[in-house]
């Protein structure tokens, strides 16, 4: 999900100037984005003009209408994604003659 503007301000709690102020060299995400992992909230949405005609639909974020707070557990990427199709073998998954 991307937010822009007002929306995106208002969860990351500075203008995108002090983000970029902040980002320090050699770091991918600045700490200010950083802290917002896990964070939930629920979102005022509408779905964009070019949506109602396409079989994939695209939708604006225009509100936050609450904060959650903070998830306990962040899920694993490799959850996500389901199993890759390498595995790394240990002694144990060789079979003796």
């Amino acid at each position: 999900m991307i937010c822009f503007g007002e929306v995106a301000r208002c969860i990351v709690g500075k203008l995108v100037e002090a983000l970029i102020r902040s980002a320090r060299r050699g770091e991918h995400i600045p700490p200010d984005l950083a802290a917002i992992v896990s964070q939930r909230f629920t979102f005022g949405i509408i779905m964009t003009d070019q949506s109602y005609d396409n079989e994939d639909k695209s939708y604006q974020v225009t509100s936050i209408m609450a904060s959650h707070g903070r998830e306990q557990t962040i899920p694993r990427l490799a959850a996500l994604i389901g199993p890759s199709t390498s595995r790394l073998h240990s002694s144990q998954d060789t079979t003796s003659p």
